[in-house]
């Protein structure tokens, strides 16, 4: 046996090269968006015909963006001012990273980092990394747990960044969330309940992006990766079946 198909230097590539998605995506479904009814399907991004439509001109590209970040962020803020719960975690009106979130999501859309799986899991991933560097500071004591807060916050990111490359949905702002459950009173105040906020609030501006990102334009560009491999499944079964039935007439 050859030194370069050796066991050892297979797991060596595998781990050299570790990708998350290659051990997800084969348990994946097909895509159900080509299934869905076409007003809905259109409003998550699916078209069926392909090239996609053409962009709009720069300049209502930035008005529709100006709006659209308006908009998500007002509904968000919204949510945390006025909803009773929200009220009692005295949570954020609005945690500055969702702003960022914001930009890439509904400003610069055809990002990697702007689409659904890197929002919602980067912003949640990184919350826990935040909240869990703190907590675990905080069992040293007040008193000196103060002394060592120049060392959390940048840990913090650091954990984020390695949660967010292992799960394959890094999302630039997610760091920002790390860094905001340690250096900031009102997040850390209200310790693990910033994680479903962060799910929570991920998933509106998702939500909302879908909506205003899909009129005129074409968002998200994927769901799950880049390649949208369940979609690919999906087609090459209805490619596969077309062929069969074309053999079939011609015999």
């Amino acid at each position: 046996m050859s030194k370069s198909s050796s066991p050892s230097s297979s797991f060596k590539a595998k781990l050299l090269n570790f990708d998350i998605n290659n051990i997800i995506d084969p348990f994946l479904p097909a895509s159900f968006l080509p299934r869905l009814p076409r007003p809905i399907s259109h409003f998550l991004g699916y078209r069926p015909t392909s090239p996609s439509p053409p962009d709009l001109p720069p300049t209502l590209i930035t008005i529709h963006s100006v709006i659209s970040v308006f908009l998500a962020l007002l509904v968000i803020s919204s949510i945390s001012t006025f909803a009773p719960r929200m009220k009692d975690l005295h949570s954020p009106i609005l945690i500055p990273s969702l702003g960022a979130s914001a930009v890439l999501d509904l400003s610069s859309i055809s990002n990697p980092s702007s689409q659904p799986r890197p929002t919602i899991l980067g912003h949640t991933i990184s919350a826990v990394a935040g909240v869990g560097i703190a907590r675990l500071f905080d069992l040293q004591g007040p008193e000196r747990e103060l002394s060592t807060r120049y060392i959390e916050a940048p840990m913090a990111v650091a954990v984020a960044v390695l949660l967010m490359r292992l799960s394959g949905a890094v999302h630039p702002p997610g760091g920002a969330t790390a860094a905001l459950a340690i250096v900031t009173v009102e997040a850390r105040s209200i310790g693990w309940w910033l994680v479903p906020l962060m799910t929570l609030y991920s998933t509106i501006m998702v939500a909302v992006a879908c909506i205003v990102n899909n009129i005129g334009r074409k968002w998200p560009e994927f769901w799950w990766t880049e390649t949208e491999l369940p979609l690919q499944r999906n087609d090459l079964i209805q490619g596969g079946k077309i062929q069969l039935d074309e053999e079939k007439g011609n015999n």
